[in-house]
Parts: structure tokens; sequence; C-alpha cells
């Protein structure tokens, strides 16, 4: 992976580093030691402040302007992702060395959008997805075919940006795995996953994939080699369809809450039954014979139905939507 450092304050340049972002926003001068590896941003900036004689690269931004410097044009979007013909057509202008697009990615088809397009554009290119949606895609340099990815060192400079000290450590053989629902920022999954993937010493992340619907969201499993899924509200029964696989368990509950990918074969799986079970064993509970109250009538409340039965319990399920509720109840006859 190679990784260009890129600064959100005028700070001194960090060491080792084997290329450098200099955005004339930030910096009041092209600091010394500047050569041919690294890239001067103008950032709306003129021309003339990058020095005469410098051999790197200078990012344009989306300016079609002629100059000597060795050239970067660069198109941001920050308020969609383009399908991915007009991401080549917009990339493919221009007589710059290295074409530059970064979107905000909102969705599994923004995501797939950057893919298809990173694989039909047929010239240099750095092609990334802002914000959280889109951090798989400054991991996945090698994937996407980058020239290069960015990190940043002392303050970003884009939404969705991790440190270079990260991604030096990811390295393109980063597993990648994550939780996918709407909307996801309650989610303590993240914290929780990440903290024992550290303690494992495992090298790995684990992403958040907040999308409004799942479209393309077996592609960008496949496309991006994310090793698998959580899922939660409201996918655990919509994405049971989309499967290659599914396990007994899934079936007789009607939900999944694990997509495993296995070399591309997408299987469901659903660990809520033994974590309910887990629960009351860890707390010596046995609940034959219990009265139980289920709150809920989604894919977990499935679950503790579809285990509570099996453990000859009386349930009585309650939930906000009547109908969904009732659902439950009749599906495992309570």
């Amino acid at each position: 992976m190679k990784v260009c450092t890129t600064y959100g304050t005028d700070v001194p340049l960090r060491k080792g580093a084997v290329m450098h972002e200099i955005r004339l926003d930030v910096f009041s001068k092209v600091p010394g030691g500047i050569g041919e590896s690294d890239v001067i941003t103008l950032c709306g900036k003129d021309i003339s402040n990058v020095p005469d004689g410098f051999s790197g690269l200078v990012d344009v931004g989306d300016s079609l302007i002629e100059t000597g410097f060795r050239k970067i044009r660069s198109i941001h979007d920050f308020d969609k992702t383009p399908d991915a013909g007009e991401i080549v057509k917009m990339l493919s202008e221009g007589d710059q060395e290295i074409s530059k697009g970064a979107f905000i990615a909102s969705s599994f088809s923004d995501l797939h959008s950057i893919y298809t397009a990173s694989k039909e554009i047929g010239r240099k290119h750095v092609l990334l997805g802002m914000g959280e949606m889109g951090e798989i895609t400054r991991i996945r340099q090698s994937i996407l075919g980058n020239e290069f990815t960015f990190g940043y060192h002392g303050e970003s400079t884009a939404p969705g940006q991790f440190s270079v000290d990260e991604m030096e450590s990811f390295g393109d053989d980063c597993q990648i795995a994550g939780v996918t629902g709407h909307p996801l920022q309650h989610s303590k999954s993240p914290a929780m996953q990440n903290a024992a993937i550290r303690k494992a010493g495992i090298n790995a992340i684990y992403l958040r994939f907040d999308s409004p619907n799942l479209n393309n969201v077996c592609d960008v499993i496949r496309e991006y080699d994310i090793r698998g899924m959580n899922v939660t509200i409201p996918y655990k029964q919509d994405i049971f369809r989309l499967l290659d696989k599914t396990s007994n368990t899934c079936f007789e509950v009607g939900a999944v809450n694990t997509v495993i990918n296995d070399d591309g074969v997408l299987k469901g799986e659903n660990t809520d039954v033994e974590g309910i079970r887990f629960a009351f064993r860890s707390k010596g509970i046995d609940p034959k014979g219990k009265r139980i109250l289920i709150l809920g009538a989604g894919g977990a409340a499935r679950a503790a139905a579809y285990t509570f039965t099996q453990s000859d319990s009386r349930i009585s399920i309650a939930g906000r939507t009547g109908n969904k509720a009732c659902d439950v109840s009749r599906m495992f006859g309570t």
C-alpha cells in the first residue's frame, strides 16, 4: 500500500513518509525537501506558488489548465457519488498524468459505482469514497487500482480519512469485516469489535456500513473482499433472499444476522440464538417452563421466540406494530 501523507495543519513533515501532499490552503509556503514523489495541491491558489523546477505532481483541481508540471486533475463531489459511467466520463477528460475522483459515499450502490468505475477507466487514477461509508475505499488501494491512497498526519483533510499510522499498519492484506443496518450511529459494534481485534493481534478492521437500502450489498462484499458482515435493524429479514446459502437456523428463525464471505460464496448465519442461550446459561437460568415476555417483533425477537420455543417456555410477544408481533407469534405457535 502506497500512502500519501496529507496535512490538515502547518506542521513539520512526517519523517519516513514515502509521499507528501502539500496543500497550499494549509502551508503558507512549500516546505523544503519536497521532490519527485510528492504532490502539491493548489486548493484554489495560483500555480505560480509552485516552485520552479518542482519535479513532483501538481493537483490543479477540476481544471484543464495547461502547465509544464506533471499534473493531477481532481474532481470532488461532497453531495453524491455519480454512477460508474459518469465517473469514467469525468475522469477521462484532460491531459493529466493521474485522474483523481473523490465522492461522498452514502450507500452500497455508491461503493459499487466506485469499484465499477475503477475497472473501466483506462488511465492512471485515484478513486475514493468520502465519509464513513467510503472508508473502505481508502484501505482497498490495490483492489481499486489506485496509484496511491491518503492518510493524515496531525489533522484530517477529508471526511472518512484514517491517520497515516493506521493506514501503514493496515497494508494491502488487512482483513475487513463490518456491520450494516440503518440507522447505525447508535451501534457500539465497531468499538467493541475493533478492541477485540487489537487485543487478538489480528490485522483487521471492523467498519460501519450505514446504507439506506441493501441494493448492491452482495456485490460490495465480494468486490471489496469483506470477510464478514453483521446485519442489524432493519435488514435481518430482507438480506435472507440475497445470499447464496443460509444455515438451517436462519430458515427456522426467518432472519440472518451474520454474512460470511467464503471466496465469494455468501452464507447467512444466525448467532442471536446461541447468544441468547449463552446469556441464560452464564447466569444459571433454565428457561424451560418459564413465562417469558419478548419485547419487539424484528429479527432478534424471532431468534428469541425460536430459542424459547425450543426450551418449552411459555412466551408472549409485544411490539409497536401489532401485525408484526402477530406474525412472529403465529410463526412460532405462541
